[in-house]
This record gives C-alpha cells, structure tokens and sequence, in this order.
C-alpha cells in the first residue's frame, strides 16, 4: 500500500484472498519505486503503472526538492511498460492528487523499506540466497546508497 501524507493507494487482502485475487509480487514494486527514485532526478517526472488495473497510473514529479505525488488513470497501449516517463495518454487525475513529499525522505523511506523487505526475505529464506531476484533487488538498494553517499 502506498501511503503518501493522509492518502493512500492499494489494498493489502487478507492471506486466506491470496489464491483468489489476481496479485503483484510486492517485490516488483519495490524494483519499480528503486528505478523511480534513480531516475527521477534526471527525468522530472514518471509514472508507475498500477498492475492489477487497466488504466491506474501513479504520477511521480520533481519539483525543486520535492516529489509531488498523485493518482490518475490513462490509456496503457501494448507495449507500455510498469515505468513510463510521459504522460500516458488521455491521462487525468482521479483519487488524489499533488501530495508533495521531500525527495530525500521519499528517498530514504523507498531505500528503508526495500532493504527490510530484502532482509525479511533473506531470513525466511536462507537457502535461497542466491536468488536472481533478490540479488537484482540488493544491487539497487547498494547503488542508490552509494549514490546517495556521494
């Protein structure tokens, strides 16, 4: 669930939902907020596709020092990916809107948060330690800290 100041976007069902709803591994969000956070200095603005919905979007935009958050819908063509860097098209704003947060802290709560979540799955999961995906996930969390470091 995405919560930004007294908003928030996303549900979070319930265990016994798990085979009956059609759900997103929370771990590629975290990959997607991680690719955000990289590339939202240089590229102003980005939007997220929600992936359970046909046309949710979750806008991204850097303005000064802050990333101004909002959620609208808009048409996803075929070859649309989970990131986009333009406006999708027929895009409008729909739940909320313009909730600015400071890009550090937005930063370093996408950075907190994803490091539990790869540490959480590192203690369930100790043989699994050389999962592709979990080792994709660790190498951003350590370049975005060494960026940040720098």
């Amino acid at each position: 669930m995405l919560i930004c100041n007294e908003h928030n976007y996303g549900e979070i069902f319930p265990p016994e939902l798990d085979n009956i709803m059609g759900t997103v591994s929370i771990y590629w969000y975290f990959i997607y907020l991680l690719e955000i956070v990289d590339k939202l200095k240089s590229k102003k603005i980005a939007y997220l596709s929600d992936i359970d919905s046909y046309n949710t979007w979750i806008e991204f935009k850097l303005i000064d020092e802050s990333v101004v958050i909002s959620v609208g819908v808009g048409e996803k063509e075929d070859e649309t990916g989970a990131i986009e860097y333009i406006e999708p098209s027929n895009f409008s704003y729909s739940r909320w809107m313009n909730q600015t947060v400071d890009y550090d802290c937005f930063k370093n709560i996408i950075l907190e948060k994803a490091t539990n979540y790869s540490e959480e799955l590192r203690n369930l999961n100790p043989s699994k330690l050389t999962n592709t995906n979990l080792i994709k996930l660790e190498n951003k969390i350590v370049y975005l800290i060494k960026q940040k470091l720098s």
